[in-house]
């Protein structure tokens, strides 16, 4: 099974952000029920690792704590985009709850990426060539609100592919 760790929302805030890019050619906006932060991507794990991970998991000390998303950004950059993403302030307590887990669960992840962590919410993917044009630059530009919102739990959640596209399930939540 296909493992991540994320932190969710309320529906109102990504109500929001969702609104925040217009619905554009060649791209697809991710669904409410998709929306989330990962913190980890663990990729295929087996029903004993799930068991392991939770272990670890239970036993991460955590605080809530406020975090403010604002602005739009693009991997991999404006010029060529393949994602849309709603960005987070610079948060201590986010940097270090994410670390914590990386590191506590290191021998689990299965892609090891050298890339340093951003946290971003994606917003959209494009799906085709159309699109890419001034106007969804001029948009990755434009100021958003400021919204805050306090992160009071983090989950483990199975991802299942389908044709439709990723469902992702909860499977456990720690606060």
């Amino acid at each position: 099974m296909r493992l991540f760790v994320s932190i969710d929302f309320p529906e109102s805030i990504l109500k929001t952000i969702q609104s925040w890019i217009p619905e554009q050619a060649g791209w697809k906006k991710t669904s409410l029920h998709q929306m989330h932060l990962t913190l980890v991507f663990l990729g295929d794990c087996s029903a004993q690792e799930k068991d392991e991970i939770h272990k670890i998991l239970s036993e991460i000390e955590f605080t809530p704590f406020d975090m403010v998303i604002e602005g739009l950004g693009a991997f991999p950059n404006e010029s060529a985009p393949r994602i849309i993403w709603a960005g987070v302030q610079h948060c201590e307590e986010l940097i270090n709850l994410q670390q914590s887990i990386s590191d506590s669960l290191k021998d689990y992840i299965k892609s090891k990426h050298s890339d340093s962590y951003i946290p971003h919410i994606t917003l959209a993917r494009k799906k085709s060539n159309k699109g890419i044009n001034y106007d969804l630059k001029q948009m990755l530009r434009k100021e958003t609100e400021k919204l805050v919102v306090e992160v009071e739990s983090f989950q483990l959640k199975q991802s299942i592919l389908k044709s439709s596209g990723s469902e992702h399930i909860v499977l456990l939540s720690y606060s």
